[in-house]
């Protein structure tokens, strides 16, 4: 993650941004970890082979994951705005291509949005910054609504956005990777087998 020059590496970093965490210690260096729910275990193996590592897979009743502590790797992570105030901060990674900004949109969809009514695309967050970047990124016009707690959901709606947004996140259709199963099983074949001109 020193650089965040190929798709994959974009994507994974998105998908730390939603279900990632990053803790500092007082002593001794940063740890980055991963926990996602037990249905999603292949996806933190995808994760642990993407990165190399040789840290064991913990399980606990509701949660598998991975936690590293290594200096270099929580350097470079946190280098790209993947700090303990991630959450409710307004940094994105920079990204001038358009197929790693696709990549990181679809890791954090993978760990933080879903597929709503009308597969309406949505991103649960914090920053309403961060959304109103994202937006510029995305191919299509999106919206940014509050629910009233802290909550911003940034939204795409309509099947013709849709059409053009997902065939962006999943350039090469159903063969797209790295991407969350269970959530690509959800978008309409048809929508996601190649890209279109921009509406």
């Amino acid at each position: 993650f020193k650089e965040l020059d190929t798709p994959e590496k974009a994507y994974w970093i998105g998908f730390l941004y939603g279900d990632g965490c990053v803790f500092q210690r007082e002593k001794g260096s940063a740890r980055v970890s991963l926990g996602l729910k037990h249905e999603d275990e292949k996806h933190v193996r995808k994760f642990k082979s993407a990165i190399d590592s040789k840290h064991a897979i913990s399980k606990s009743d509701s949660l598998v994951g991975i936690s590293i502590q290594h200096a270099e790797f929580s350097e470079a992570v946190a280098k790209h705005g993947l700090t303990t105030e991630k959450t409710y901060s307004d940094s994105l990674p920079t990204l001038e291509h358009d197929d790693l900004r696709a990549a990181f949109v679809r890791g954090l969809f993978d760990a933080d949005g879903h597929s709503g009514v009308n597969h309406r695309f949505n991103i649960t967050g914090s920053n309403r910054d961060r959304f109103a970047r994202l937006i510029e990124w995305l191919p299509v016009d999106g919206t940014v609504q509050d629910r009233g707690d802290g909550v911003l959901t940034l939204r795409v709606g309509s099947k013709a956005r849709l059409r053009e947004l997902y065939s962006w996140l999943y350039p090469t259709g159903e063969a797209t990777t790295p991407a969350l199963d269970r959530k690509l099983k959800k978008i309409p074949t048809k929508w996601i087998q190649k890209k279109s001109k921009s509406i």
